[in-house]
């Protein structure tokens, strides 16, 4: 009988590397496996342009179980790198920066953070949920925008204090709000209704709120608007 050849050290430990890196591939897959129907689901996210890159607050849940959601803020520098990354409590409705401060909201009330960390914060003394925010800085103003009793409302934050509620639209019990400017122009409001594939918009002309376009998005789970170039952009994700 022959003998096979004897095996040097160096092809056994290829060989154990080898059954090392098997190993912890399968180990991965696993962990995928599991935590994809385990970990927790994104939604919602909110993005404000800061001095150092962009700053994304976005939804998070138990997959399975959204009674108590929490919001997770994410420091990205200009190479859409994460700097940061803090978890938050409550829901964020919207987002803006002004200088390095991030101005977030939770349903009735606001925080101020600061690289992550909260500064200080407030109760805003409303009804109604803040879906979305934004900020005018060539009029060193903010809005702040959501649902009640049957139309879509707004505030103005002006001169370190907000404004009475402002009626924007009639509008349906609402699925998903967004609001955007451009430079002087804005703010713009999207939203589409509960039950519905319409969004339709809104466009502040300085007086009063205009009717802009409508746009059928059908099964979309995501989307969000722009304005560019006096035009109404509207983006969308469909899985």
């Amino acid at each position: 009988m022959i003998k096979p050849p004897p095996v040097s050290e160096f092809y056994e430990r290829r060989r154990r590397l080898a059954y090392l890196f098997a190993a912890a591939s399968f180990a991965l897959l696993l962990a995928q496996l599991y935590l994809g129907f385990h970990s927790e689901v994104y939604s919602r996210p909110r993005a404000a342009a800061d001095p150092d890159g962009i700053s994304v607050v976005h939804r998070t849940y138990v997959l399975g179980d959204e009674s108590n959601p929490g919001s997770r803020l994410l420091l990205l520098d200009p190479g859409l790198q994460i700097r940061k990354r803090t978890s938050l409590a409550g829901d964020a409705g919207g987002i803006f920066a002004e200088g390095d401060e991030i101005t977030a909201y939770f349903g009735t009330r606001y925080s101020v953070l600061r690289g992550g960390d909260t500064l200080r914060g407030a109760e805003l003394g409303q009804k109604w949920d803040v879906q979305d925010a934004v900020l005018d800085p060539a009029r060193k103003e903010a809005w702040i925008f959501g649902w009640n009793d049957g139309k879509i409302v707004a505030r103005k934050r002006a001169l370190g204090g907000y404004s009475a509620e402002i009626p924007v639209v009639p509008a349906g019990r609402i699925d998903r709000l967004a609001a955007a400017m451009e430079g002087e122009r804005g703010p713009l409001v999207a939203w589409r209704e509960a039950d519905s594939s319409r969004v339709r918009t809104v466009l502040f002309d300085g007086q009063a709120f205009v009717p802009r376009g409508e746009f059928d998005l059908g099964p979309a789970l995501q989307w969000d608007v722009v304005l560019h170039r006096k035009r109404v952009l509207l983006l969308s994700y469909r899985s």
